[in-house]
């Protein structure tokens, strides 16, 4: 049989319900089959369009990140530190909304903070702080997503150990 010219369900639509069901119940809930009767096709046609289930998971951890509003923080006369500090924020509360994404967001890494910088601008000193940054916050979230209760989740501990960061990587950069 031929593969359809168009595809059976959208990527993003795969994505968002397995985000769904894994916040729901977890990662080990997630299945190809579950996912397909979910989303009313067959198992056999997601694998179609993914080779394994970790594709769909990497996939809704990404769709995570992509729903970040990273974009809403940069302004013009921002200054980097401010960028950076509220970059912190909002990937804290996105990382903290999907605590069952945590394995593999620590596998990956890169949570992209760096599309707050507009392209065209200099990067180098403030793409340093946000792997600090992300590094901080994966950990910090992490770690909560395991029990441990860190006070660092309290948005004034958490605010106040962010900037920090951002006041010693920025001096140390500036050197």
């Amino acid at each position: 049989m031929p593969r359809p010219s168009t595809p059976i369900v959208q990527r993003d639509t795969v994505f968002a319900v397995a985000l769904r069901v894994i916040d729901d119940d977890g990662i080990d809930a997630l299945s190809v089959r579950r996912l397909g009767r979910e989303l009313g096709v067959s198992s056999a046609a997601l694998y179609h369009h993914f080779e394994n289930k970790q594709e769909i998971v990497v996939g809704a951890a990404e769709l995570a990140l992509r729903r970040t509003p990273l974009t809403d923080v940069w302004s013009d006369d921002g200054a980097p530190e401010e960028l950076l500090i509220q970059g912190a924020h909002l990937l804290l509360d996105t990382l903290s909304a999907h605590p069952a994404l945590m394995p593999v967001l620590v596998d990956r890494r890169r949570t992209g903070m760096g599309r707050l910088v507009p392209e065209g601008n200099d990067t180098r000193a403030v793409d340093l702080c946000f792997d600090l940054l992300e590094r901080f916050v994966i950990g910090t979230v992490y770690r909560s997503s395991l029990g441990d209760h860190l006070d660092i989740l309290d948005r004034e501990h958490f605010d106040r150990a962010v900037r920090a960061l951002v006041r010693s990587c920025m001096s140390e950069l500036a050197r």
